[in-house]
């Protein structure tokens, strides 16, 4: 061994235990530097990630109370479902309609949407031109195919035009699903 090393163990012993002392406190500033400054960091962070998710949680929570209940929703999507419905029906005639149109012998001049102040009856106004028993036969399709609406003629002009009839007709058709009765409501 090393003289210097037998030296320590010959020194007083107030001077021994300081410097035990010494290389204990550096081992531990050493063991807490490399070990619990990386783990307390980690558990900064986490309290941080506790307090943002408390937060959302909390965001969340008011958002569930804030909410519609899930009979008021059933109740929205009848209603929307019913809209959309009736929102889709002119464009469903219209379809109906140029089919009409291309199954006959007529030929569409012009077609007009009117605007009703009813949200269940559109209306709109139609010349067409061409033989009297292609009309007839047209008017005839258009009355007697499509039995899951009420087509309605309110008005229907006839006149010689170019050597050919053109009429005018304004059609009104409702849908069925407006006229179905709640039978929970309060009627006395």
């Amino acid at each position: 061994m090393n003289e210097t090393a037998h030296t320590f163990w010959y020194r007083p012993l107030w001077q021994q235990i300081l410097f035990i002392c010494l290389i204990i406190f550096l081992c531990i500033i050493g063991y807490y530097f490399s070990y619990w400054d990386d783990r307390e960091q980690q558990c900064v962070q986490f309290e941080k990630e506790n307090k943002l998710l408390m937060g959302s949680i909390h965001q969340d929570k008011q958002f569930i109370h804030q909410s519609p209940s899930l009979s008021q929703l059933n109740e929205k999507i009848s209603e929307l479902s019913l809209n959309a419905e009736l929102n889709h029906d002119p464009f469903i005639f219209i379809a109906q309609l140029q089919t009409l149109i291309i199954q006959s012998n007529i030929t569409l001049n012009q077609l007009r949407p009117h605007h009703s102040a009813a949200e269940y009856n559109h209306t709109y106004q139609l010349d067409i031109q061409g033989s009297y028993n292609d009309i007839f036969q047209f008017i005839q399709s258009v009355t007697l195919q499509y039995a899951g609406r009420l087509w309605l003629f309110s008005e229907i002009n006839i006149k010689p035009k170019e050597h050919k009839l053109t009429a005018t007709l304004s059609i009104s058709f409702l849908n069925n699903n407006a006229f179905i009765k709640d039978e929970n409501s309060d009627e006395d």
